[in-house]
């Protein structure tokens, strides 16, 4: 199994108790809470023994108020839609009664969304390793992810590939990751309404054996850069669909996105949820790779950064099929000048 991503139905006892806990529920606050927690006792080798409010209490205070809703459920969010941090008691209704319900049936659909299951994008000598992932894969493995449902030999070399890191950090002043639990939040309900696509793919290329460099090297190099053209209107979000956009990114790529982390990275991640299947699939880079994703749709509008990340609302549905994002292992050259 070491080349392969094992999937939360390939480990057989940890997959009954997925499957026990997630049929099994009605999706009240404490309900989600607690088989949330369930299954992340189950996916992980040591968990403090605590009660589950206590262990998710941001969690457990951002929900605690979420109202009965009735509504069209073939309406977004209702026809209501929320665009702050904090959504209002009928947002959060809705997210528990028809969003999470949506998103338990994409855990349950696991074996017949991965019937070949998934392998990892490794490391090898050939210069280019694709992998292509389907919208509705790509939400199967972020809604295992919601639940904390990969199992901890899912991705040994990987701290985490699941979002209770998230949610746990909520108890903590973390006011960016209250940002990110909307946005989360925001794409599964998108994607409730907008399977009509998911077919479409998301490509993640794997490029080896980049030309090696070093600060010594760039400095001696006398070859002309390739035009560009600088704007200092709007942000890389506003470039086009046919634009490349850089992810200065950390080695594992995604940074500390499952955490606390909400700089460049980790935000161009939580507005864009499918680029956190790369997370999934991806070891550490080399300094002579990187990795390029295509089709990653836009879901959230944020403004800010770091702790003062927030989430504005839902980002228009435009044509962004054609965009491209190139991860690359930024190096540090604090310490290193050029002359």
């Amino acid at each position: 199994m070491g080349s392969r991503l094992r999937l939360p139905h390939e480990v057989a006892n940890h997959w009954e108790t997925v499957s026990d806990v997630l049929c099994h529920v009605k999706w009240s606050p404490m309900d989600l809470i607690s088989a949330i927690d369930k299954i992340r006792q189950s996916s992980y080798m040591k968990v403090k023994d605590m009660p589950c409010e206590s262990r998710f209490s941001g969690l457990w205070n951002f929900l605690k108020d979420a109202s009965n809703v009735g509504g069209n459920p073939n309406l977004f969010w209702g026809d209501r839609g929320f665009s702050h941090h904090n959504p209002d008691s009928f947002v959060k209704g809705w997210f528990l009664y028809h969003t999470v319900p949506f998103i338990v049936q994409l855990v349950m659909d696991m074996p017949q969304t991965f019937p070949s299951g998934l392998s990892f994008l490794n490391t090898t000598d050939d210069h280019i390793q694709e992998r292509c992932l389907t919208k509705h894969q790509c939400a199967s493995l972020l809604a295992c992810s919601f639940f904390a449902a990969f199992h901890h030999s899912a991705a040994p070399k990987k701290k985490t590939i699941n979002f209770d890191g998230i949610f746990i950090s909520l108890n903590k002043n973390c006011p960016q990751n209250m940002a990110k639990l909307c946005m989360i939040m925001n794409y599964f309900e998108r994607c409730r309404l907008k399977m009509y696509n998911e077919s479409q793919p998301v490509m993640i290329y794997r490029l080896h054996n980049l030309s090696p460099y070093s600060g010594g090297s760039w400095a001696a190099n006398t070859s002309l850069l390739t035009k560009f053209t600088v704007d200092s209107n709007g942000s890389i979000n506003d470039a086009g669909c046919d634009s490349l956009h850089g992810d200065f990114a950390n080695r594992w790529i995604g940074g500390g996105v499952l955490n606390k982390g909400s700089v460049q990275e980790e935000i161009m991640f939580s507005i864009c949820p499918e680029l956190l299947t790369t997370i999934h699939i991806c070891n550490v880079m080399n300094d002579n790779e990187a990795i390029v994703i295509t089709g990653a749709e836009e879901f959230s509008v944020h403004k800010g950064y770091s702790r003062e990340l927030k989430f504005i609302g839902n980002a228009p549905e435009t044509a962004q099929g054609a965009i491209s994002r190139v991860a690359m292992d930024a190096t540090r050259f604090r310490e290193t000048r050029l002359t």
